[in-house]
């Protein structure tokens, strides 16, 4: 009796993970409303390596390839877990191949949005969230330039991240440079640049 009913549980946490496809993030209420027991075949099926934890109450079932098992793109992690399509995620090596020595960044992605803040871990993945008054659409190296100069204050070896960042202005078109500047940056910054480029 008790070995039809563990059969007929794991049955149920199979039929589950057959309705939901692969690489899709999943909700556990969204699962909750078709399967009354999700939370428990979802522990069952993470524990058995069939589908992976996102965060708290995402799950995912993975790809499968010949090159193993793939996780969903980290913009559809972010976005599901803010629910939220206003973000701009920035791969914090960006900002080394502007200039070395930025050991105070944190590994993996910076995601600037209006919601969330702080490092969470997402499907195995760091992602550092930062909340922001404004930001652009797309990563420009502007930004990038503008981003730095707004929050970081010394490289690696200790010199000014102006005294680094400064020099390769000419590298950049000066009118984009002050435009986001005022748009996304710092007053200071603003300033600075203007000082500078004029």
């Amino acid at each position: 009796m008790a070995v039809n009913y563990i059969m007929k549980e794991q049955s149920k946490a199979h039929q589950m993970l057959s309705s939901m496809k692969a690489g899709k993030i999943y909700r556990q209420s969204e699962l909750q409303e078709k399967w009354p027991n999700a939370s428990h075949d979802l522990a069952a099926l993470v524990k058995s390596g069939e589908i992976e934890k996102v965060s708290s109450g995402l799950y995912y079932k993975p790809k499968k390839t010949k090159y193993g098992l793939v996780a969903p793109r980290d913009e559809y992690i972010v976005r599901s877990f803010l629910q939220d399509d206003d973000f701009l995620l920035v791969d914090v090596n960006s900002y080394t191949s502007l200039v070395g020595g930025l050991t105070q960044l944190s590994m993996g992605y910076k995601v600037l949005n209006k919601r969330r803040h702080g490092l969470f871990n997402l499907a195995g993945f760091h992602f550092d969230f930062r909340v922001r008054r404004a930001y652009p659409k797309k990563v420009t190296k502007e930004f990038l330039l503008v981003d730095l100069l707004d929050n970081i204050k010394q490289a690696e070896d200790g010199t000014p991240i102006q005294e680094k960042l400064l020099p390769r202005l000419k590298e950049y078109d000066s009118n984009e440079l002050l435009r986001t500047a005022n748009l996304f940056g710092n007053r200071s910054t603003e300033k600075l640049l203007e000082k500078v480029l004029n």
